[in-house]
């Protein structure tokens, strides 16, 4: 388990002199949860994962400053050692294929505008290692 919280400020300068910020591509929190088993060379785990919404673009106008969404993902980690060199591995990623959504800011009267979604469905991986 991990639990992490963050408080970033930033000065932007011009256009926006007297505005503080937090930085950009910075989370205020982020968190961690795995829960695991092993026995007889088998290794299970799952994680979720999550991170805090995040500012990705400032702009000159606040209205305009991009914004990802709060984020989270559930992975699955399979391992197995077959031979004492050998194991083979299965993992998925975002199992429940989570979108990453961008909007902007707005302001009172428009509240968050969409900007876009990016979606890229589970992952899966394959494979056998080895160590000599």
């Amino acid at each position: 388990t991990n639990l992490a919280f963050m408080d970033s400020e930033a000065n932007l300068g011009e256009p926006r002199p007297d505005e503080k910020l937090a930085l950009p591509d910075q989370a205020d929190g982020t968190a961690n949860i795995s829960i695991g088993w092993e026995h007889d060379g088998l290794s299970l785990r799952t994680s979720w994962n999550w991170r805090d919404e995040i500012l990705s673009e400032v702009s000159d106008n606040p209205i305009s400053d991009q914004i990802r969404e709060a984020y989270g993902s559930i992975d699955i980690n399979i391992k197995y050692k077959f031979a004492d060199n050998y194991r083979i591995y299965f993992a998925a990623t975002n199992i429940t294929e989570e979108q990453d959504v961008s909007v902007y800011r707005g302001d009172e009267s428009t509240g968050r505008l969409f900007e876009k979604i990016e979606q890229w469905g589970t992952t899966y991986r394959l494979g056998i290692s080895g160590s000599f």
